[in-house]
């Protein structure tokens, strides 16, 4: 039934659309499975269409947004919320109203703390650019971008274990660089992280 309601978001009336994203995550998984690839299609989504996923977004509660079983989906969400934003395909009417309601549940209205730095090896700097400019329209503070040879054969994000605000700040911006295109990209603890830091190193895989 979910899978069912989860297509349906594609395309329906507008002001239809379920309150099903309080239920249980084990239950809601199929209509979350399905919200996410919506989101990655976004912008080929009617403006009808577009209304109704923004407004099934708006019906998470907030508690959800901070766990780390939705964190996935929260960086989907942020990036395609930030190109829709940036698009201007959206800027007034319900979409505009329902849009800046997201911005806040999705953390893009602050600046991030931490400062991401991003080491790159076997990929164009182009693409390790376009990963930098990624991070940075979700609100991630991110110099220049660095090759290094020694990024070769990784996908991690490094943090210090003992800053619990870095920890979370970790998750999320691994979660971001997946839904800009690095796939099976990790959090990983390292004691030699300064505070406030956050070290991207990836590698020319995957």
């Amino acid at each position: 039934h979910l899978g069912e309601v989860g297509a349906a978001l594609e395309d329906p009336p507008v002001h239809r659309h379920p309150r099903v994203l309080a239920l249980p995550r084990a239950e809601a998984g199929p209509l979350l499975d399905a919200v996410e690839r919506l989101l990655r299609r976004m912008a080929e989504l009617s403006p009808g269409g577009q209304v109704n996923l923004l407004a099934v977004l708006n019906e998470v509660p907030p508690a959800s947004w901070i766990r780390t079983d939705w964190i996935g989906l929260k960086a989907q969400a942020r990036r395609e919320v930030a190109l829709l934003r940036a698009s201007g395909a959206a800027s007034t009417g319900e979409a505009a109203t329902l849009l800046d309601a997201l911005v806040p549940q999705l953390d893009l209205d602050v600046t991030q703390s931490q400062t991401a730095y991003l080491q790159f090896a076997g990929m164009t700097r182009e693409r390790a650019r376009g990963f930098v400019t990624a991070l940075r329209q979700v609100g991630w503070t991110v110099p220049e971008e660095e090759r290094v040879t020694a990024a070769q054969s990784l996908n991690e994000v490094r943090f210090n274990p003992e800053v619990s605000a870095d920890a979370t700040a970790a998750l999320l911006l691994a979660a971001d660089l997946e839904a800009a295109g690095r796939s099976g990209i990790r959090a990983t603890p390292n004691p030699r992280i300064r505070p406030g830091i956050l070290e991207i190193w990836i590698g020319s895989a995957p």
